[in-house]
């Protein structure tokens, strides 16, 4: 916890009186990370064309792992809280949600089912922190080649190979 007060500029017991432990402010990190998609799952509910909508979440979820390597090392390590966290903000409803708008479009692959998105979401991320050296940035390449997997007939554009 002194390590935290010192990256957030405030004294230790400031930390203390919002989170009683260490878990509590990991909890707290992760919450705030999955509202954040589940904001993104709304989002792609409104989007007008549902493959980008289900596309969006999946694309957005790799960039907050990639930007996070801290979220990454706790869905490894804690799946009770990334479970907890999914539930409460909603992501496993939005997540079925997403996946059948796409597959009625015709642009999904039928026998997708939303279990598998976090599967996907986490594997990518896993991608996403493994990717160093030459490899660095091209984690965004293998997302689409991902995302080509599941897409119902044809494939998409891919990003320019570095």
């Amino acid at each position: 916890m002194p390590d935290v007060a010192k990256a957030a500029k405030v004294g230790v017991g400031t930390v203390y009186r919002h989170f009683a432990t260490k878990d509590d402010l990991i909890a707290a990190l992760v919450a705030e990370r999955f509202e954040r998609l589940a904001q993104k799952a709304h989002e792609g509910l409104e989007t007008e064309d549902p493959w980008e909508g289900l596309a969006g979440l999946i694309r957005f979820s790799a960039q907050i792992q990639a930007d996070d390597r801290g979220l990454c090392e706790v869905m490894g390590s804690r799946p009770d809280l990334m479970d907890t966290a999914a539930r409460a903000a909603g992501l496993p409803e939005l997540s079925d949600r997403l996946v059948k708008r796409a597959q009625r479009s015709g642009q999904l692959r039928r026998d997708l089912v939303w279990e598998d998105i976090p599967m996907i979401a986490c594997g990518l991320g896993r991608i996403t922190q493994t990717t160093v050296g030459p490899a660095t940035g091209r984690w965004p390449r293998l997302v689409e080649i991902i995302l080509d997997g599941v897409r119902a007939p044809g494939s998409g554009k891919l990003p320019r190979a570095l």
